[in-house]
């Protein structure tokens, strides 16, 4: 019997500490909050038969000319590009610009390099905690018993 005591409190004390750990390192990424959510141009050529649906239809002629400098940097391309978005594109996202004879959707993407959800580390963590605590409670109640 006492070898499966021991076992609990070897895997209790290892639920404290990789539960600690977790739960830490959810804190940290709230606290210091380091991620840089941001977006990105998205440039698609589009084939000939190919539609796309709630955009606006534009000639590049018709374009702005900082948007037609801005687009002129990154067209023709061959199947798609992302491209740092800048101010330049205000006004043409979501829309097909029909330029040299082909047309390019021009779309956003959102990205990040956050975490998916630090709140889930505090969870897994403190209750990793919780479970090896009353693991280590639960052995010294019987230990104790014993005396």
């Amino acid at each position: 019997m006492p070898s499966v005591l021991n076992t609990v409190v070897a895997l209790a004390g290892v639920l404290v500490v990789v539960g600690a750990l977790t739960a830490g390192f959810g804190l940290y990424e709230q606290a210091t909050n380091t991620c840089t959510p941001g977006s990105s141009l998205h440039i698609t050529h589009l084939q000939p038969n190919e539609t796309v649906e709630d955009t606006h239809q534009q000639d590049f002629e018709n374009l702005s000319a900082d948007q037609q400098t801005a687009l002129r940097d990154e067209l023709p391309v061959n199947d798609s590009v992302r491209v740092e978005e800048t101010g330049s594109y205000d006004g043409i996202i979501n829309t097909v610009v029909t330029y040299q004879d082909e047309r390019y959707y021009i779309g956003r993407i959102e990205h990040s390099d956050c975490s998916p959800d630090n709140r889930s580390y505090l969870v897994i963590g403190g209750g990793a905690m919780l479970v090896g605590s009353f693991g280590a409670a639960f052995v010294i109640a019987i230990r104790a018993s014993r005396w």
